[in-house]
């Protein structure tokens, strides 16, 4: 999507400058005219070529808000996928704790978990969950 996205920008970048190449050549030409219908021809040729070089210059303005846009929101999902992501491994280790040791200090665990998680969260890893990933467990023996 973003290569025909990149290749309309291109293009109309090419019209625009192409369109506005005729603008001035009409510009020109209206003003040197002798003749006033010619004169008026060429400036209604004008003000279509010069129209059509607006139009270029907007939608590539709106190609590019769109574009931010979509940036922004892709860049708030995945905030909001590593911090559900943090909740689950957070809970996650708060039981296995809690089963396997159940003197632990919760806000000792809490303060020692959080910059792993932060590290963590910055892998592409860390959204797909444990289900690439063996567990620790099971990393070290021949699982059938």
């Amino acid at each position: 999507m973003n290569d025909v996205i990149e290749r309309a920008d291109l293009y109309l970048d090419e019209l625009a400058k192409l369109g506005l190449t005729l603008a001035r050549d009409l510009h020109e030409r209206a003003c040197a005219a002798e003749d006033p219908e010619v004169c008026a021809r060429l400036a209604l040729a004008f003000h279509t070529v010069s129209r059509g070089v607006r139009q270029s210059l907007a939608l590539q303005q709106r190609l590019a808000r769109d574009r931010l846009r979509a940036e922004a929101e892709q860049r708030e999902d995945r905030k909001a996928a590593k911090e559900t992501r943090k909740a689950q491994v957070r809970a996650a280790v708060v039981r296995l704790a809690w089963t396997e040791k159940p003197d632990w200090n919760e806000y000792e665990l809490r303060g020692r978990l959080s910059p792993i998680l932060d590290v963590e969260a910055e892998t592409e890893e860390f959204l797909q969950g444990a289900r690439n990933r063996p567990h620790r467990r099971e990393a070290g023996r021949n699982v059938s």
